[in-house]
């Protein structure tokens, strides 16, 4: 262990003295480069010099090379090995941070986790957010003005005419006269007395910071409906593609038979041909269902706030759950629970009574306001045309005072402001009352809608039975030569209308349940 210290300090002590050596060497060589050395001496001197200097510099260096690379080596694991861990952090959280909004579309996503990504990365929910805290700097600008104000000035005045450098403050006291003077002073200043404007607008401001919250509310709130009601769109569009794939593969089945049936002369050309053109109808359904259901994925990922990507969103869910238990479908009791929930009807209640906090705000200008001012600061006078004995070209000034203000007379501007902001009173009142009519609309609309969705999906469900034993049954008798295509073709077809409707049904009801918690107020 000994030893190996001693190497390293042998080691050390001879590149510090490399070092210097070669840096003596390039000292010598500009120097000599400088000197002024008669022309007919010039190149062989010169030449020499420089290749002697030239040759030692090299040598010295690439022992100092040598004697580095020695030091060096021992730590190179070392360094190596940090340099590769701090590269991979690096380029690991520059990875985290660029694609913090792009979702793994790996996995299957429930409705709740939708909702959970939507939250955090829906750009709405960002300006709503930012929104409140403008709000909040502006309550803080505001309060501000409450409190003593302090600001300093400078400045060079230049006069055309002779001035007094201070007024007089006594009997025969010396002056001293200047048509230049530079100054400085600090202010202070404060409201005692307004009427209640900064009070007001302040409040103001705190009733508009709320209903902006309210906003964020039922902005959230109604991201969750439209989340939900492409989710079960979603759903159901893949069903009916499921349905219409069933259909497809029934008829190809049919066909083959019907083929066969025909090679053994039991079934007409024409048959064949009309499961084709079938066949055909089905396939452009399939087209435009999948098309549609590629529409709602992209309509889903921009709800997400995420970015585009080659991949959708894998769905997974059931819309043949229906939970009847925790629907009330009374119209009193789901009334008076909107009134109470509903973010935009507070936010309207809000901003009306930030608009009144507003206009007490303007009227009280008709009060006198009372501020406080006082100031202290040196004044200087660089040149003087006349000066007395005894005076002084540098002195201190400091004033305090009390200022009423009040308007008398400004041709009806703050009376035409009043009336202004009286409107916009009148406005934001009827606004809360059209929200009143709005909830009475959505809530009763909502609860209808449930109840005919409930009745139809009761009825289809039975329909789908009825459809699939008539299609079994003109399956039967076609290959038994005692039915037609036709028969079979519109048995299909009525299966197929019927599961249609069925899984409208289903996602309509959902959309309905969705519909009514977002008229109530439901939860974030």
């Amino acid at each position: 262990m000994k030893n190996l210290e001693k190497r390293n300090i042998i080691l050390k002590t001879n590149y510090l003295y490399l070092l210097k050596k070669l840096l003596f060497c390039h000292a010598e060589f500009i120097s000599a480069s400088k000197i002024k050395i008669p022309k007919q001496v010039a190149n062989d001197s010169v030449t020499n010099v420089s290749f002697r200097l030239k040759g030692e510099i090299l040598s010295v260096a690439r022992s100092l090379t040598c004697v580095r690379d020695d030091i060096l080596k021992r730590y190179n694991y070392f360094i190596v090995s940090i340099l590769i861990i701090s590269i991979i952090i690096f380029n690991f959280c520059n990875k985290s941070s660029a694609d913090s909004n792009i979702l793994n579309l790996a996995e299957s996503l429930t409705l709740e986790q939708c909702i959970d990504i939507a939250l955090m990365n829906n750009p709405d929910i960002k300006i709503n957010e930012q929104m409140i805290k403008e709000y909040t700097a502006k309550k803080d600008m505001v309060s501000g003005t409450l409190f003593p104000n302090i600001k300093g000035t400078a400045g060079y005045t230049h006069y055309l005419d002779n001035q007094r450098f201070i007024p007089v403050r006594s009997l025969n006291e010396p002056g001293l006269f200047t048509n230049d003077m530079v100054s400085g002073e600090f202010i202070i200043q404060m409201p005692i007395f307004d009427g209640g404007k900064i009070i007001n607008e302040i409040k103001s401001i705190e009733l508009l910071q709320q209903a902006q919250e309210h906003l964020l509310s039922q902005t959230k709130k109604q991201l969750i409906f439209n989340i939900s009601s492409v989710y079960y769109s979603i759903l159901k569009q893949q069903m009916l593609i499921e349905s219409l794939d069933f259909s497809y593969s029934n008829l190809k089945e049919h066909l083959k038979k019907t083929i066969a049936l025909k090679e053994a002369k039991k079934a007409a050309k024409v048959d064949i041909l009309r499961i084709e053109v079938r066949l055909s109808d089905i396939e452009h359904k399939l087209l435009k269902e999948k098309n549609e259901i590629i529409i709602k994925q992209i309509f889903l990922i921009n709800l997400l706030g995420i970015k585009q990507t080659d991949s959708f969103i894998k769905l997974k869910g059931n819309l043949q759950e229906i939970n009847l238990e925790n629907i009330n479908t009374d119209i009193e009791q789901n009334l008076n629970k909107a009134y109470k929930n509903r973010s935009d009807y507070k936010q309207a209640i809000k901003e009306v009574q930030a608009q009144e906090k507003k206009l007490e705000s303007i009227k009280s200008v008709y009060i006198p306001d009372i501020i406080l001012q006082g100031s202290y600061g040196l004044k200087w006078a660089p040149t003087s045309t006349e000066q007395q004995t005894g005076a002084s070209n540098l002195d201190d000034a400091g004033k305090i005072a009390v200022f009423l203000t009040m308007p008398i007379f400004d041709w009806n501007v703050i009376g035409s402001q009043i009336k202004q902001e009286e409107y916009k009173l009148n406005v934001k009142q009827e606004i809360v009352r059209k929200i009143e009519l709005k909830i009475n609309l959505e809530v009763e609309t909502a609860i209808l809608n449930i109840k005919s969705n409930l009745s139809q999906i009761k009825a289809l469900e039975k329909s789908i039975e009825q459809a699939k034993e008539s299609l079994n049954i003109e399956q039967n008798k076609y290959e038994l030569a005692k039915g037609t295509i036709i028969d079979v073709l519109d048995a299909q077809a009525e299966l197929l209308n019927a599961q249609t409707n069925y899984y409208n049904s289903l996602a309509n009801y959902k959309i309905s349940v969705a519909q009514l918690n977002l008229s109530c107020g439901g939860e974030e």
